[in-house]
């Protein structure tokens, strides 16, 4: 549908402009002040044992990889709770396989974390087309090349 939010290619940062060398100052200049969220998302209380296991086993990593930070909290809270119940939707659906409610749930819940999860990254091609900007000055020679002399 032309014109909606989806139309055209995600806009790249400066930074990975930079890093691919097709950085222009008269083009690209606007991209220098994004801002980047800071710190690492905040593991909640009160999550039941199956969301618990998905946030010790995903979102430490996803922190160090860069991928997710402190603003970040609430989807990955909600990621975690949908992975719990879906858990606790396959265990009534592995009790009483014939009941529709069960599966539907079963169905209702996977979509729901699946979708969540896309945006996390959890997958290969997810992590793919996620943006995770290098430092900018994580080039040694970058300061030495910018001086003037």
């Amino acid at each position: 549908m032309a014109g909606n939010r989806n139309s055209g290619r995600p806009r790249k940062s400066a930074a990975h402009l930079k890093l691919h060398d097709t950085y222009r100052k008269d083009r690209h200049a606007d991209r220098i002040a994004e801002s980047r969220a800071e710190g690492l998302p905040e593991c909640p209380d009160g999550l039941g044992s199956a969301a618990q296991w998905l946030w010790d086993f995903v979102v430490d990593e996803l922190g160090r990889i860069g991928v997710a930070k402190r603003i970040d909290t609430p989807h990955l809270w909600a990621m975690c709770e949908a992975w719990g119940l879906y858990r606790n939707a396959v265990e009534i659906a592995k009790g009483d396989p014939t009941d529709k409610d069960a599966r539907i749930a079963v169905v209702s819940y996977m979509a729901t974390f699946e979708a969540a999860a896309a945006k996390c990254g959890l997958s290969p091609s997810d992590r793919a087309k996620l943006t995770i900007a290098p430092e900018i000055a994580a080039d040694p020679f970058a300061d030495f090349l910018n001086k003037k002399a």
